[in-house]
């Protein structure tokens, strides 16, 4: 799948999980499979995603704790948010 389509996928399911998502720069894959990956992670707690355009035969496109687990603080004010 394409990063756009990946990307668009992810955000959806990590906004349902109360996470407020920021993008790095999309680069090359580490991999050497030719496909591009990206990262995000929550403004609010930290947890992170990973995209991959086109995965190795056993790795996952999309991966991270945003997928596995709501935001820690996403009904908290910011105020709370610095004294945790």
């Amino acid at each position: 799948m394409k990063i756009s389509t990946l990307k668009r996928k992810a955000g959806a399911t990590a906004q349902c999980r109360g996470h407020k998502m920021i993008w790095s720069e999309v680069y090359r894959s580490p991999y050497g499979f030719g496909g591009d990956c990206q990262d995000g992670s929550c403004l609010l707690c930290g947890d992170v995603v990973q995209l991959t355009e086109n995965p190795p035969p056993n790795g996952i496109d999309i991966e991270g704790t945003a997928m596995s687990r709501n935001c820690r603080y996403k009904n908290l004010m910011p105020n709370e948010r610095a004294k945790k």
